[in-house]
């Protein structure tokens, strides 16, 4: 029985902060619709906008395919999908010892504190450090992008009330509402996965 803190399949749809995904697509999505609904009125301002909402909608629709086939619970380990980009390689196999950040001679070693074979149990994942070191680092990239995005919106909202119709008017302002309730859910997710990221090693120490 797989007793991995990271879920995987239909267990991502009843997990948190993994149900966040879905509200990160379904809130995120119109933000970018809604500019370009309103023929982007201001692109030197919106252009950033776009390119944030766009690459977090990409982005977050990645993540979530990957937590859907699995490929976080380590069988397909994220420090070796670089070699997907370079022809028909074999993985890089995980050293002996995996030192990573944390206390003073942390390290995590096959048939320690990192077996991925036999029974497993809290702390025996010797990828999930690294895993959810890439999954705290995406949120919180993501989170400040999406607050910069929201706060630019925001000024140019207000700059273009005289010089737009009313419908793009309301256009830009929804689309600054939904950035603003993406940008809050991206922070949230962002704190849960940073304490997942630090959970091993305080669990450990």
């Amino acid at each position: 029985m797989d007793d991995s803190p990271l879920p995987s399949g239909l267990k991502v749809f009843t997990t948190c902060p993994e149900l966040l995904f879905i509200w990160e697509l379904v809130l995120g999505a119109p933000v970018w619709i809604l500019i370009a609904l309103s023929q982007v009125p201001l692109p030197l301002v919106q252009g950033w906008v776009m390119v944030v909402s766009v690459f977090c909608f990409v982005g977050t629709t990645a993540l979530l395919f990957l937590y859907l086939t699995g490929a976080n619970k380590g069988n397909i380990p994220w420090v070796s999908l670089d070699g997907l980009f370079m022809g028909n390689q074999q993985p890089t196999p995980l050293p002996s010892r995996l030192h990573l950040p944390g206390p003073v001679g942390t390290s995590y070693r096959p048939g320690g504190l990192g077996s991925i074979s036999g029974e497993q149990g809290p702390g025996d994942w010797p990828w999930l450090p690294v895993l959810t070191l890439q999954d705290t680092a995406y949120h919180c990239i993501a989170a400040l992008f999406y607050l910069s995005a929201s706060f630019l919106e925001a000024l140019a909202t207000i700059s273009m009330e005289d010089s737009v119709t009313y419908e793009q008017y309301l256009e830009n302002i929804s689309a600054a509402m939904f950035s603003y309730i993406a940008t809050l859910l991206y922070v949230v997710h962002a704190v849960f996965s940073v304490v997942r990221w630090k959970w091993p090693l305080l669990d450990d120490s």
